[in-house]
C-alpha cells in the first residue's frame, strides 16, 4: 500500500536513478550509475517533466516512479516503474491514477504511452483506467520487442 507520492527533486536523483537502473537495465541512460543520475538530474531541471515519488510504508526509500512530459495540451507518459520487491501492492495503479487526476487537473486533453507488447499487467492496468490501443511500434525496444501505444482522451 501507498503511504504518499511526492513530486521528485534534484536530491532524489539518486534513489530514482537505482530504481531505474534496476527496472531498466538495457536503458542507454542506465549504462553506469553517473550515467543514470545526470539523466535525471537532466529531466528534472525540464520545465516539462513531472516526475512523481511513491514511498511505501515498510520502507524508508521510495519504491517507485512516474515519469511525464507535458507537451502543449498533451501529456505523454515515459515511464511508470515499481521495484520488483514492491510489486503487486497497487502501486503502479496509484501512480497512474495519479497522472490521470493530474492531466484532469491541469488542462490536458489527451495522456499517451507506450508499453511493452508482452506487459500484460500494464496493459491491463492502462485498459482499466480507460486507455485503448491506438498503434502497435514494432521492435520499438533495444531487444526488438514491440511497443503497443495506448491513449486516454481526458479533455
Amino acid at each position: 500500500m501507498v503511504a504518499r507520492l511526492e513530486d521528485a527533486t534534484p536530491d532524489d536523483a539518486a534513489v530514482v536513478a537505482h530504481i531505474y537502473r534496476e527496472i531498466f537495465p538495457e536503458d542507454a541512460h542506465a549504462t553506469s550509475a553517473e550515467d543514470a543520475v545526470a539523466y535525471v538530474h537532466e529531466e528534472l531541471a525540464r520545465p516539462w517533466t513531472r516526475m512523481r515519488l511513491a514511498w511505501d510504508d515498510a520502507r524508508s526509500a521510495p519504491v517507485g516512479f512516474a515519469f511525464t512530459w507535458r507537451v502543449a495540451d498533451e501529456l505523454h507518459v515515459l515511464n511508470v516503474a515499481v521495484v520488483a520487491s514492491a510489486r503487486r501492492r497497487r502501486i503502479g495503479l496509484t501512480l497512474a491514477q495519479d497522472i490521470v487526476e493530474h492531466a484532469r487537473g491541469t488542462g490536458i486533453v489527451r495522456i499517451h504511452l507506450e508499453v511493452r507488447q508482452g506487459n500484460a499487467p500494464a496493459i491491463a492496468l492502462y485498459r482499466g483506467l480507460g486507455f485503448v490501443e491506438t498503434n502497435v511500434r514494432r521492435r520499438y525496444y533495444g531487444d526488438g520487442e514491440d511497443a503497443l501505444e495506448m491513449t486516454l482522451d481526458v479533455g
